[in-house]
């Protein structure tokens, strides 16, 4: 694949906000046979990717929580800079990741028609999801406006809903995580449009007690409390994965090959398996 290394270096510097890697047709986030409503809901999944899992692929194969429909396009999210993770030696690059990344959307339209295929790889140079939401949003305006060919131009409500697991989740409901008071902010970034963000946040698992949540797990039952009032209205809601999904993670994978278990290849797409091999990743860890 080619190098990513220009855009990323256009991110980096502050050139542009938001680079598309990957576009599975030219007119994302319209996909064919586009209808008449004026909301655009666009799955976003932000992750380190490091490498992408199958846990990642049953969040985007996953419908959307209220309408029981897909998404009208999903995004794969990579941020360059990450508020609590230091790249090491032994990580994949960003562009590596970007990558597998492709190889991942390009495994969630595998199966379907040319005129359903709507996702894309972006990466942009933010670490704060409520920061992220608003960048996403001025850079989608810019983006959408000479893709619309409606006359006149369609003034199209884009709902952005992030999809998480629960550690994603209980760091989005961290007060240490903001420079400004945690519920105004949220309260900005989840509220409905057009007054504010209007964005959403999934988080997905198979049920509350595979949430972790316990008598004894005190940090997450603290930290949902805080986010009460956006579980109760919905702005944050829970989606079941497939059983053991929301057990898969990146980490794990890294340790396995590290490891020399093979059994890791079981966790991950098979281009993306191939990827890592092909690529020699993970093989030697450090810390």
């Amino acid at each position: 694949m080619s190098s990513h290394e220009a855009a990323l270096q256009r991110v980096k510097e502050g050139l542009t906000p938001v680079e598309l890697i990957y576009v599975s047709n030219l007119e994302w986030p319209f996909r064919a046979g586009r209808t008449s409503s004026n909301i655009l809901r666009i799955s976003v999944l932000d992750s380190s990717f490091n490498p992408p899992t199958l846990a990642h692929l049953a969040l985007l194969d996953a419908a959307a929580p209220d309408e029981g429909e897909e998404y009208d396009a999903k995004l794969l999210l990579l941020s360059v800079r990450n508020a609590d993770k230091v790249l090491k030696p032994s990580d994949a690059t960003y562009g590596q990741r970007l990558d597998m990344m492709t190889l991942l959307a390009q495994e969630v339209d595998a199966n379907r028609p040319p005129s359903n295929r709507n996702v894309a790889v972006a990466i942009i140079d933010e670490p704060v999801f409520v920061r992220k939401s608003t960048i996403l949003r001025s850079f989608l305006d810019k983006h959408l406006s000479p893709l619309d060919d409606s006359s006149p131009p369609k003034i199209l409500q884009v709902s952005l809903v992030f999809l998480m697991g629960l550690d994603t989740v209980t760091r989005l409901l961290t007060p240490s995580y903001y420079s400004e008071p945690m519920l105004p902010t949220l309260r900005r970034f989840l509220s409905p449009q057009p007054d504010e963000d209007g964005s959403r946040v999934v988080c997905a698992t198979r049920s509350m007690s595979s949430l972790g949540i316990s008598t004894t797990d005190e940090d997450v039952k603290a930290k949902l409390e805080l986010g009460k009032e956006f579980l109760e209205s919905g702005r944050i809601a829970m989606i079941d994965l497939p059983e053991g999904m929301e057990r898969l993670s990146s980490s794990e994978v890294r340790h396995k090959i590290a490891q020399g278990d093979n059994t890791w290849e079981e966790m991950v797409a098979l281009p993306v398996a191939t990827y890592i091999r092909e690529n020699e990743l993970y093989r030697h860890m450090i810390g």
